[in-house]
């Protein structure tokens, strides 16, 4: 609780501080009142408060940080979003995350519930670095479909295959994936928008090569995901949604599904 009070002081403080006009909520597009997949960055002063996908809050018109303080004690991590370029109908942009996995791999490294690794397990020190850069394009009057290409990698201590075992679990698979190799090159686009009234769209394909790893060759992961959503406004929103996971693993492909709902609020 003590590190997101502080993550919201800074991030008040620093926005207070940052020159800028900001936009209200009636001139920022609709699009952008709410973060998605996208090169937008929520309007300066602007925060968001999601269920699932954690705190948002636009920095500048340009700049976004976020975090999740639901998983931050034991994932530790920071996100950033930046507008480098804008006109009326694109947008580029560039995003990036810093997380520290020893801490969740050592809370999972236990026999029973929620035991994912063997307990004999010893996950080294790293930082994992993820950045893409987006190209988002408004096609159709509010109507978005984005591009992105980027990689993530780690810096770790050595470590063998006993010290730390392949992390095979759906979904945080290809996560993990830049403990065990040189890093993961990615690929994905994204369309969203409005199907009629308050009732929004999004989905979303991202391509995952895992190179490297251990017991695995051509190692690779698909992810899906399309979410139906309305938004109360430009206040409250709710979502469903439905997240696919297709990867080739050692004991070979398996296709799994996760349902979800979300709540989220901005303002």
């Amino acid at each position: 609780m003590r590190r997101w009070l502080s993550f919201a002081a800074v991030a008040a403080a620093a926005s207070a501080a940052l020159p800028g006009r900001a936009e209200t909520d009636d001139t920022a597009p609709p699009l952008r009142r709410f973060s998605g997949a996208n090169a937008l960055t929520l309007p300066r002063g602007r925060w968001e408060i999601d269920l699932l996908r954690g705190v948002r809050h636009g920095l500048t018109d340009s700049f976004e940080l976020g975090l999740n303080p639901l998983v931050i004690a034991m994932l530790p991590h920071l996100e950033a979003k930046f507008m480098a370029a804008r006109d009326r109908r694109h947008v580029l942009g560039v995003r990036a995350r810093l997380s520290y996995p020893t801490t969740f791999l050592e809370l999972v490294s236990k026999e029973g519930q929620f035991g994912l690794l063997p307990a004999t397990s010893r996950p080294p020190i790293a930082v994992v670095f993820e950045a893409d850069a987006i190209a988002s394009s408004e096609w159709f009057e509010d109507e978005l479909v984005s591009v992105w290409i980027g990689a993530a990698v780690a810096l770790h201590e050595p470590f063998t295959a006993e010290e730390l075992p392949l992390l095979d679990f759906p979904f945080l698979y290809q996560r993990f994936a830049p403990l065990y190799g040189p890093g993961v090159p990615r690929t994905g686009f994204s369309f969203e928008g409005v199907v009629v009234g308050g009732v929004h769209y999004s989905t979303e394909f991202v391509a995952y090569l895992l190179p490297g790893l251990p017991d695995v060759e051509g190692a690779s992961a698909l992810e899906h995901g399309a979410e139906l959503e309305y938004r109360f406004g430009d206040r409250w929103a709710l979502g469903a949604g439905l997240r696919t996971s297709y990867a080739k693993y050692p004991y070979g492909r398996r296709t799994h599904f996760l349902p979800y709902l979300d709540v989220r609020a901005s303002f």
